[in-house]
């Protein structure tokens, strides 16, 4: 009896009043409630103005219904009612709900067990209290002592009755209910029972039902054969049912756990603080009490000298009482001619005190100690925080790789972090001067310079500015696996990173080339290296990187001899370039970062002030001259391309979101203006100014699978144009993955087609396509980001081949511009400055700036 109790205390309760149910009401989201409960629950949610229910009645076939919603008591679900206009009876509302045959039978079985019952037939002869009752007619509802039962059987049209014994019910409760099953009446007609199943509508019938309503329907089958054909599909349902009970109460041990974990993380990072702070302490209590030595010296030294001072003034006091004594008893007591024998002496000696007074006062130097607080105790000082709070969010690799298009086994699962393992970053100065030994080391844990030997100037910041409009995004990938086939976007993965790549501190210096860990101490600015060492450490690096493509397989199968020469004599050695120096690097990570950067891509506003898209970090982060980081602001989902649209103002893509933000840039101030929502996934974004200058729009690209496109759009997110079929060959797409897009001083489009067509395709605004430069596997291997100069030419990022590559306004290949000789590694977005830099950004998170001209 205990599992029966179990049964009545857990299903056959009513969750509003918490009794055992009274005519039960099953609503859509499968919880039962009592009738009453239910009526009382559509009055507080909906109303009822106590209208005539017979009037309603009469009129509810002509009235047209209306929708009504409310929640469920318990889930919260909505849940939508139609209901007659006009009619406002919350009991007949209730009505319309199904009622709850199955809870309804149990509770009647389990009642029937529960305490003794006399004999409905016996009562109703006139006795007070019938006989004790044996039997129970599941079809009647009604008990029966023998006697009684025997009478009940001999009529004829309760032969076919259900009769189940009392006594076999109590003696074995349960499998009395599992045996004794209770036939449904149609909803329809109610002296029939539920016989049927129609397959077509999905519903339970009758045989009446069967022979109206159901009359056309080609699928009408038995309840026993139903059920029989429906029982894997049962079984299945009972199977993922218990799976995702066990994964929920797997996921909440998580999340208890992760409760545990977060106490401990808190705990851990107060008594981070706290050793923090005693440290705080004791390094200022050390120098104060050294500072209180050094104090006490000065004090006393000065002192010493002051009591020297003293003694002097005492000396000289004395020779003038002497000589006032000597003159006054002089002229008292002695003679004239006594007095005109030593008057001049003493005239001289007073002459000479006189003149040694005002010596001793003119030097005479009034020394006091001030306290200078040392410019650190200031910052100190002027802290708001000794640190920052970050969230490491446990991001799960199928929710990673559904986002952004990989497949499980292209994507690697981002790891997890149990603490923060820092409060801020540490900055140690020292002496220029370096042993040899340090000067070796330092050079040789170094990577490629970041500088040259020119380096920037002030001149060269306000010099004229090459404007020039551009808005390229990057798209996250890795090196391909497979040397004969171009790899398709799910293949971009976020844990690709280069060999020599090395995780970075934030706020790196000018001349600082390879990236320190924040756990070491930086290293002075090491002596360069020649040319030629330069050189071959750089072309070293380069061949230790996965070689992702055989040109020569590609271009045999498609080139002839002529043409494979012609490209050879375009394609010459890479060697370092002398006429596009660089100026500095630095990279993107700041503090707070729990990723490495990825920088997606960058654009570069008025002043000067670079901006780039952090991918990993969900940040967009703006930088000065120095690679300093001046501001930065968090998005709420994966940042891809991004554009200035006005002098302190940048759009930003976050297709995840279908949305792009518009960021105001403004000193160390970095917030969110507005978000526009856009109808498709945009990635690449460009803003165009030439065509209408008081009206720019925003070129972007859509690389969803099916609709590759090239869209204008109004500032407000309206579509204005759409690029997307070759007018050339009708029914065939422009684009296989524009994922990179930028506009030229016409206000033509141009797109790097960045998976199958491996070139560049210049699009007017009519729609025309005005060329496609195909370009061969043995020049540009992995065309990424494509920004263009005043006069039209364009500029493209080549990953794979560690370039950045030339093409004139018409779309023929120039020249290689940089290299991996020239320190490139995995370049992914490229953008020109207003005063003719060339800002590039690598997969490793450096962002590197060139003089261009």
């Amino acid at each position: 009896m205990e599992t029966l109790k179990e049964i009545q205390d857990q299903f056959l309760k009513c969750p509003v009043c918490l009794q055992n149910y009274t005519s039960p009401k099953l609503l859509p989201c499968l919880h039962t409630f009592c009738r009453q409960c239910l009526t009382e629950v559509l009055k507080k949610s909906i109303g009822d103005d106590n209208s005539n229910p017979a009037e309603n009645d009469s009129e509810i076939e002509k009235i047209v219904p209306q929708e009504k919603h409310f929640n469920c008591p318990v889930c919260r679900a909505d849940v939508e009612l139609s209901v007659p206009t006009g009619n406002s009876n919350c009991g007949q509302w209730t009505d319309m709900f199904p009622d709850n045959h199955f809870v309804s039978s149990l509770m009647e079985k389990i009642d029937m067990q529960s305490t003794d019952k006399y004999c409905e037939s016996c009562c109703r002869d006139g006795n007070r209290i019938g006989a004790k009752a044996e039997n129970w007619c599941q079809t009647c509802k009604v008990v029966f002592c023998d006697s009684c039962i025997k009478a009940h059987n001999v009529i004829k049209a309760c032969r076919e009755h259900i009769v189940v014994s009392l006594i076999d019910m109590r003696n074995d409760p349960l499998e009395s209910i599992r045996s004794n099953k209770k036939e449904i009446p149609c909803f329809h007609h109610r002296d029939k029972v539920i016989e049927y199943y129609c397959v077509d509508c999905h519903v339970t019938i009758c045989s009446s039902c069967v022979a109206v309503q159901h009359r056309r329907c080609e699928m009408v089958e038995t309840l026993v054969d139903a059920a029989q054909k429906l029982k894997p599909e049962t079984e299945y349902v009972q199977k993922n049912l218990q799976m995702q009970s066990e994964v929920l109460r797997d996921w909440r041990e998580e999340h208890e756990k992760e409760l545990g974990e977060l106490s401990n993380n808190k705990e851990a990072i107060m008594k981070e603080m706290t050793t923090i702070r005693k440290r705080v302490n004791e390094a200022l209590v050390n120098l104060e009490n050294k500072l209180i030595v050094d104090l006490d010296e000065r004090n006393m030294q000065t002192g010493t000298v002051v009591k020297g001072r003293m003694n002097e003034i005492d000396e000289m006091k004395k020779n003038v009482n002497n000589t006032g004594t000597f003159l006054k008893n002089l002229i008292q007591f002695g003679s004239d001619s006594e007095l005109l024998t030593v008057f001049d002496a003493i005239k001289l000696q007073v002459d000479d005190m006189r003149a040694n007074i005002q010596k001793s006062r003119l030097s005479k130097l009034s020394t006091r100690h001030r306290l200078i607080p040392d410019s650190c105790i200031q910052r100190l000082l002027e802290l708001h925080s000794i640190g920052k709070i970050v969230d490491l969010v446990d991001l799960k690799k199928e929710t990673f790789l559904n986002m952004n298009g990989l497949s499980e086994k292209d994507g690697q699962p981002p790891q997890r972090r149990s603490s923060i393992k820092r409060t801020g970053t540490f900055r140690v100065e020292r002496s220029p001067t370096q042993s040899p030994a340090t000067t070796m080391m330092s050079s040789s844990a170094s990577s490629v310079s970041s500088t040259s030997s020119d380096s920037i100037s002030s001149q060269e910041l306000l010099s004229p500015p090459i404007r020039a409009r551009r808005g390229s995004s990057s798209r996250p990938s890795s090196a391909r696996d497979k040397p004969t086939s171009r790899p398709s976007p799910a293949r971009e993965t976020t844990s690709s990173r280069p060999t020599s790549a090395r995780d970075t501190p934030t706020k790196a210096a000018l001349s600082r080339a390879t990236p320190i860990k924040s756990n070491t101490l930086p290293r002075a600015p090491r002596t360069p290296r020649t040319e030629r060492s330069q050189k071959m450490a750089d072309v070293n690096r380069v061949n230790s990187l996965p070689r992702t493509r055989n040109s020569s397989t590609h271009v045999s199968h498609r080139k002839n001899a002529e043409t494979e020469n012609a490209e050879n004599a375009n394609n010459p050695p890479q060697t370092k370039s002398r006429t596009v120096p660089m100026l500095f690097s630095f990279n993107g990570k700041t503090d707070g970062d729990a990723k490495k950067c990825w920088p997606l891509d960058v654009t570069m506003l008025e002043d000067g002030t670079p901006v780039i898209t952090d991918f990993h970090n969900k940040k967009i982060k703006a930088f000065d001259a120095t690679g300093n980081v001046m501001g930065e602001v968090s998005v709420p989902s994966w940042p891809h391309g991004i554009v200035d649209v006005a002098s302190a103002e940048v759009a930003v893509t976050l297709p995840e979101l279908a949305t792009i933000m518009f960021v105001s840039v403004q000193d160390k101030n970095m917030r969110i203006r507005k978000r526009v929502r856009t109808v498709k996934q945009y990635r690449g974004i460009s803003c165009d100014v030439t065509t209408s200058p008081n009206n720019p729009v925003l070129v972007v690209s859509c690389c969803a699978s099916g609709i590759q496109c090239v869209d204008v759009l109004a500032l407000d997110g309206t579509v204005l144009q759409t690029y997307r079929e070759d007018k050339r060959q009708p029914g065939k797409l422009l684009f296989t993955w524009p994922y990179y897009v930028t506009t030229n001083a016409a206000g033509e489009i141009l797109v790097s087609d960045c998976q199958s067509r491996n070139g560049i395709i210049c699009i007017r605004r009519d729609g025309g396509v005005k060329f496609e430069q195909v370009l061969p596997d043995n020049i540009v291997c992995d065309p990424r980001g494509i920004c263009t100069d005043r006069q039209g030419n364009l500029f493209l990022a080549d990953k794979t081949g560690n370039s950045v590559h030339a093409l004139g306004a018409d779309g023929e290949y120039k020249n290689r511009v940089l290299c991996s000789a020239d320190g490139l590694i995995h370049p992914i977005a490229v953008c020109l400055s207003p005063f003719g830099h060339l800002i590039i950004t690598q997969e490793n998170g450096d962002v590197k700036v060139f003089k261009y001209s």
